[in-house]
């Protein structure tokens, strides 16, 4: 979990500078290490999530927007 939380700090940083690069190096790190490390769920699995990720091409912009980046 310490993994985890390195990596959405990294991203969550990179977002608040404002630094596209960084944010897609940080956050690509973060997606691949979610889709490793976890686990995948079937299409009708409908439980609720407390977690909602903004899609793996997502700008700067468009992750300061998002509810999982937002201040």
């Amino acid at each position: 979990m310490a993994r985890l939380h390195a990596l959405d700090a990294d991203s969550e940083s990179a977002v608040s500078a404002g630094d596209n690069d960084r944010f897609h190096n940080a956050y690509d790190r973060l997606l691949e290490y979610i889709r490793t490390a976890g686990a995948r769920l079937s299409a009708d699995d409908l439980r609720p999530s407390e977690l909602l990720m903004p899609p793996a091409d997502s700008s700067v912009t468009e992750a300061t927007g998002s509810c999982r980046y937002s201040s």
